[in-house]
């Protein structure tokens, strides 16, 4: 069995409790977006990627999809942490739309966050005697949870890498769609998205999304989607306030 953790942590502006929380229910392996170098203002690290892997004390694969033009510490991306017992067998950064320097910008600027680069992480890890792949991906932003054509086009990109694969997937992600749309169909295909199964209406935090119009409701846009052959148990959405996103857990069998 190996025991999962997916959250988009928001540069890790809540870094120790993170790291507590993390440690305290000692996580296989960890799926972290929007892991951040002299990024957010209100980041407690400027290297939040490495200030990680240090507290944790875990092993880890680091991509990022882009940085900041003349700012040579900055990074945006994505990471996978795993304990030192696991030696992953395989890694692969997957393209979704291509790494670039791009100037500072702000929240509000949102042509710029809309047409940002993007990847994903894959490792290829030991489950109880049989590779798994493990696959965590931050896709296109939009102002609502709807499809539109750029988030169609990413998830496409993401579901033809998928379709290459030998080996069973878990797939995690901040994927900005809610469970009925194209994309999240596209991505779960004959597999299992847990965010539909359990009926799950809201993965935003209430306490830090500054998107503030959409609660009490809220928005479910993170996910945990498993291709068939793999089986999960405990899956259960973490409402500790770690980020401006809620975190997702579940335990592969």
């Amino acid at each position: 069995m190996l025991t999962l953790l997916h959250l988009n942590i928001q540069g890790a502006v809540k870094f120790d409790d993170l790291v507590a929380y993390v440690k305290q229910n000692s996580f296989d392996i960890v799926h972290f977006q929007e892991v951040t170098g002299a990024f957010f203002s209100k980041s407690i690290h400027k290297d939040t990627y490495n200030a990680l892997k240090e507290q944790l004390g875990y092993q880890g694969f680091f991509a990022k999809t882009f940085d900041l033009e003349n700012e040579p510490e900055s990074y945006f991306g994505n990471a996978t942490f795993y304990k030192d017992n696991i030696t992953p067998l395989k890694k692969e950064i997957i393209t979704i739309k291509e790494f670039s320097s791009i100037p500072r910008f702000s929240v509000g600027e949102t042509d710029i966050i809309r047409s940002l680069p993007r990847n994903a992480v894959a490792l290829l890890i030991m489950n109880e005697g049989k590779p798994v792949w493990f696959i965590n991906t931050h896709l296109a932003w939009g102002p609502t949870g709807e499809d539109e054509p750029e988030k169609v086009r990413q998830a496409k990109i993401l579901r033809e890498y998928l379709d290459t694969l030998t080996d069973p997937f878990v797939l995690t992600g901040d994927f900005n769609v809610e469970k009925h749309t194209e994309v999240a169909k596209i991505l779960t295909g004959n597999g299992r998205n847990y965010i539909v199964e359990e009926n799950v209406t809201n993965t935003l935090s209430p306490q830090l999304h500054r998107a503030k119009h959409l609660f009490p409701a809220g928005l479910a846009v993170d996910f945990i989607i498993t291709s068939k052959g793999i089986k999960g148990k405990d899956f259960a959405v973490i409402h500790e306030v770690l980020s401006d996103h809620l975190g997702l857990k579940i335990t592969i069998i």
